[in-house]
């Protein structure tokens, strides 16, 4: 089986974000995701019928039209698993995440969280 997101009983969320808290069940429910701005939904079915988990977002756009990025939640796995050995974090550590889930690496962060059991600090900016 592919790996896919995984969000741990042991991952703790310092935040009531809705958007985060919504991110959080989806993972929970094995769904493919999509996240654009403000919106975090389940993606339909892949109708080419793979047992791959997808995850969608949208680039910011600033040097362009912005552009829709869709790749496997295992491809996403392979690069929380090097990061976390490399950087030698383990589930005592706790990371602090300073946007919303429509930045990339807020998102990046905070499903390498829940994946490494780690406990996630969202501030928004504000320490």
């Amino acid at each position: 089986m592919l790996k896919a997101f995984d969000w741990s009983p042991q991952t703790r969320l310092l935040t009531e974000d809705q958007n985060i808290l919504s991110l959080r069940d989806l993972v929970r429910a094995g769904a493919s995701i999509d996240v654009s701005g403000a919106q975090i939904n389940a993606l339909p079915p892949d109708s080419t019928q793979t047992a791959d988990r997808y995850l969608q977002c949208r680039t910011s756009g600033s040097s362009a039209q912005p552009k829709s990025i869709r790749r496997t939640q295992a491809s996403w796995v392979q690069s929380f698993e090097i990061n976390a050995q490399v950087i030698g974090i383990g589930p005592r550590d706790c990371v602090a995440t300073f946007g919303t889930l429509d930045y990339s690496l807020t998102l990046y962060a905070i499903l390498a969280v829940s994946y490494t059991h780690l406990r996630a600090h969202e501030t928004r900016g504000n320490l």
